[in-house]
């Protein structure tokens, strides 16, 4: 998996088998650059908007997502 393209900004559609890493390709990355971004005060500035937007193809991958990084799952009725 390639993070340069991740760290550097670019949209990335990352695709393989389940359980090769994919998360962790795009997540350790986004991570790093959020972490720099508090670090250096910038996300103060943009503590209103999103920082950072996942799309997943399924609901089922959308909850393992976002348990795996510690969000509670929403809900639908």
């Amino acid at each position: 998996m390639a993070f340069k393209p991740v760290l550097e900004g670019q949209s990335c559609i990352i695709a393989d088998q389940t359980g090769s890493g994919k998360t962790l390709a795009y997540v350790a990355p986004l991570v790093q650059s959020l972490r720099n971004e508090e670090a250096n005060g910038a996300a103060k500035a943009l503590s209103k908007k999103p920082r950072v937007l996942v799309l997943v193809p399924t609901s089922e991958l959308a909850v393992q997502v976002c348990i795996c990084h510690g969000y509670p799952p929403a809900h639908s009725s």
